[in-house]
């Protein structure tokens, strides 16, 4: 595999958005937002606003020839538009969601969860709790790490 595989792949998803395409993967609004933001090291121009990015592919959506969705804000490319903070809320969200359903699958509530790692029993989650027993929820370590970064308002 070309270690510049990812500079086709880049491309093709930005052509996509030119094209005003809506449907999009996860990874693929990450990378998309990340380019948009001046996630390249030959970029030299401030990143674009949310503001400007969403007017680009309003101005897009409107002289398309094919078809498209009229209610293009349920749609996946709408999450590009979304402000850093929103955008944070929504990757919290589901994180959230997806430990949830996993642990719901597993038998496991909420409060169950907490008391299973809060090991000092100080009604509070520290970051070695999660290491502790984080895998005794059977989660995979990646997600354990994630689900710690989603609750801790503490910076920790």
């Amino acid at each position: 595999e070309s270690p510049f595989r990812w500079h086709g792949r880049a491309v093709a998803q930005c052509l996509r958005f030119l094209a005003a395409e809506m449907q999009y993967s996860g990874k693929e609004v990450q990378s998309l937002r990340h380019l948009f933001r001046g996630g390249t090291p030959w970029q030299t121009s401030p990143p674009m606003t949310t503001e400007l990015l969403r007017d680009f592919f309003l101005a897009s959506y409107v002289v398309r020839r094919r078809p498209q969705p009229a209610m293009w804000m349920d749609q996946p490319v709408a999450r590009l538009f979304a402000s850093e903070e929103d955008h944070r809320r929504m990757q919290q969200d589901a994180v959230l969601r997806e430990a949830y359903t996993r642990l719901a699958e597993a038998g496991l509530q909420p409060s169950d969860v907490f008391r299973l790692l809060d090991v000092d029993g100080d009604g509070q989650l520290q970051p070695q709790d999660f290491g502790t027993r984080g895998s005794d929820l059977g989660l995979p370590p990646e997600l354990v790490v994630r689900l710690f970064q989603a609750v801790d308002e503490g910076g920790h």
